[in-house]
């Protein structure tokens, strides 16, 4: 989610990421992904005092900032499919070639076209608002 170090994730984090979670930024997202990976590490390695009287205020905070994070993802990955993925019949079968583009199909020549087996079709259709 954050592009530190990496191209594909910068991309992904001005492409996507960035509108989505606004008001946070990179650095408040990458802080926020340091604090559960210490928290998630001192859990794991079953530490003693990982949480304690002194930190509880502190993590119940972040467990409640996790939680809206977590909608916040959920909400942008279902924008992201609902306003990014096409599906194009073919008039054969498959029925349909189906594509994920960002840029209103024009990168069209260059995406490979995903297919999906009829029974996944019908259950994206009944949990999403886009038709097949």
């Amino acid at each position: 989610m954050v592009g530190y170090g990496s191209a594909l994730g910068k991309q992904n984090w001005e492409q996507i990421f960035k509108k989505a979670l606004r008001p946070l930024s990179e650095n408040n997202l990458k802080r926020f992904l340091d604090i559960f990976s210490t928290i998630s590490e001192g859990n794991q390695q079953a530490k003693k005092n990982t949480i304690n009287a002194d930190n509880q205020a502190e993590i119940f905070s972040y467990i409640i900032r996790s939680i809206e994070l977590t909608k916040r993802i959920t909400s942008a990955y279902r924008s992201a499919i609902e306003k990014s993925f096409y599906a194009i019949e073919t008039g054969g079968m498959p029925r349909f070639k189906n594509y994920f583009s960002f840029n209103s199909l024009d990168d069209r020549t260059r995406l490979s076209p995903i297919f999906i087996k009829p029974s996944n079709a019908d259950r994206a259709t009944t949990l999403t608002s886009f038709r097949f």
